[in-house]
């Protein structure tokens, strides 16, 4: 009985991690027009300078 529930365990947290990679129509692109006007690309690696 105890391998029956961790393997129902085991299915259950694989159908939640998949459900939240299942493709959504609600997606926008992610590219250089979705960053304000001047933005600077590379300004995050100057700390590391």
């Amino acid at each position: 009985m105890g391998k029956k529930g961790a393997l129902l365990l085991c299915l259950l947290v694989l159908m939640v991690a998949m459900d939240g990679a299942i493709a959504s129509h609600n997606w926008r692109p992610f590219n250089r027009s979705c960053f304000p006007p001047g933005f600077i690309f590379g300004a995050g690696s100057a700390a590391y300078q």
